[in-house]
């Protein structure tokens, strides 16, 4: 994926951070790499400029900050419909939670499909009340 700095000011609305702090590396987005053995990995070519799979939502967005640690599982074809799910965290830099979202790419496509958010921040007072993620 493609990582870049992030103005702490306008990424985070609560930012204890004094003004013009910036993060490198915290409007981070999913690539796309492969490997024959599981050990030596190689980055596939890109079907957007900056290197990443799906863009950022603009602001606000349940994922305008970044997108990150995603897992894919392949759906059989003959289990309805071929093609790969992707879940990811990513970021609500308006509400500072954190969302579990979905993509797919369908059998032969190219391109991810976001599909939104399938584990949102619980209810005030629960142990998820800031969100969840899905790192390592």
């Amino acid at each position: 994926g493609s990582r870049e700095a992030a103005d702490l000011d306008t990424a985070l609305a609560k930012s204890p951070a004094p003004p013009g702090t910036s993060l490198l590396g915290m409007r981070m987005r999913v690539g796309q790499a492969s490997s024959s053995d599981g050990k030596v990995w190689k980055r596939e070519p890109q079907i957007r400029p900056g290197g990443e799979m799906f863009e950022l939502s603009p602001k606000p967005g349940y994922d305008s900050l970044f997108s990150a640690w995603p897992r894919v599982a392949k759906r059989k074809a003959d289990s309805g419909g071929g093609g790969q799910f992707m879940y990811y965290t990513c970021f609500n830099p308006e509400t500072s939670q954190l969302n579990i979202a979905m993509a797919r790419k369908l059998e032969g496509e190219k391109r991810w499909e976001k599909l939104g958010v399938v584990v949102p921040p619980g209810e005030e007072g629960s142990f998820n009340v800031r969100g969840s993620n899905r790192c390592h």
